[in-house]
C-alpha cells in the first residue's frame, strides 16, 4: 500500500467514482493513492504515515469533514498537509479555508478531471 519512493496522497472517499476519477489523473509512476473509506480511517493514516496531500470528500462516513480537519489541524506532524475538498456545497468549503488560514483548496463535484490533475500537481509542487 506505501511505497517510500512515492509520493504519498490519501483519499477520504466513500464514493469509488470519485476515487476512480483521481487514480485515472494522477501518475501512478510518481504517486501513491492511498484510499480512507471514513474519517477515522483517515486520521489512523495520518497520524502512522506521511502525506503530501490529503483528498477530503465533503459527505465522509463517520465523523464529519469539518471535525476531520479539527483534528488533523490539532496534531504537530500532520497540522500542515495541505487538504483539498471534494465537494458539492461551496459555502462551507470556503468557510474552513478561511478558518485553516487557507492551506486548503477545493473542487467541486462532479470532478473535472483536468482541473484536479492541475491541484494536485500544484499542491505538491509547494510542498516539495
Amino acid at each position: 500500500m506505501f511505497a517510500d519512493e512515492k509520493i504519498n496522497l490519501l483519499i477520504v472517499d466513500k464514493l469509488n467514482k470519485t476515487q476512480f476519477i483521481i487514480e485515472s489523473v494522477i501518475n501512478q509512476e510518481k504517486y501513491n493513492l492511498v484510499r480512507a473509506s471514513t474519517s477515522e480511517e483517515a486520521i489512523q493514516y495520518i497520524v502512522n504515515h506521511n502525506f503530501a496531500l490529503i483528498l477530503l470528500d465533503d459527505q465522509t462516513i463517520g465523523v464529519d469533514s469539518y471535525t476531520t480537519v479539527k483534528v488533523i489541524r490539532a496534531i504537530d506532524k500532520t497540522k500542515d498537509i495541505p487538504i483539498l475538498f471534494i465537494n458539492t456545497d461551496t459555502s462551507q468549503t470556503k468557510y474552513m479555508m478561511n478558518y485553516f488560514d487557507g492551506s486548503m483548496d477545493y473542487i467541486l463535484k462532479p470532478v473535472d478531471p483536468l482541473i484536479l490533475k492541475h491541484k494536485i500537481d500544484h499542491f505538491i509542487k509547494r510542498r516539495l
